[in-house]
């Protein structure tokens, strides 16, 4: 049986004048989140298929979703959310993922919310996305 890990996003920053937290998040924004992450990670509908099992929980830390699938997943998401930071470009994207990020990219801009890629496994350049961040995916 393969090892296990998680991948994390957490999307900080506030409503109003209160920190976000994950009671302030809709389900409709957990199922968005839910379909961006199964998205970047198996764009096509041959890989969405064969995909294997992915659970996940919301958490404190303003709202950190977690998603615990096997650790190829985990190393396959933090290939490319490394490589986007490095770059600091999804250029080299296929469209679907680039179409995630640049949702990632709007919401970091329109809300004012900072969103941190993260996992079990640790990178040197984490992706970081807020309203500062240069446009990484134009689709």
């Amino acid at each position: 049986m393969e090892e296990k890990g998680f991948i994390a996003i957490t999307i900080s920053g506030k409503i109003g004048d209160e920190p976000l937290t994950p009671g302030d998040i809709d389900i409709s924004g957990i199922k968005e989140m839910i379909g961006d992450v199964e998205t970047f990670l198996y764009p096509t509908r041959n890989e969405k298929n064969d995909r294997p099992h992915i659970s996940y929980k919301i958490e404190e830390g303003s709202a950190k979703h977690l998603f615990y699938l096997p650790i190829s997943g985990v190393l396959l998401f933090n290939g490319l959310t490394s490589e986007i930071a490095n770059r600091g470009s999804a250029g080299f994207l296929d469209y679907k993922r680039a179409e995630v990020i640049s949702k990632f990219q709007r919401l970091a801009k329109e809300k004012d919310f900072e969103i941190k890629f993260d996992s079990s496994v640790k990178v040197d350049t984490p992706l970081i996305i807020n309203k500062d961040t240069p446009i990484l995916a134009r689709v």
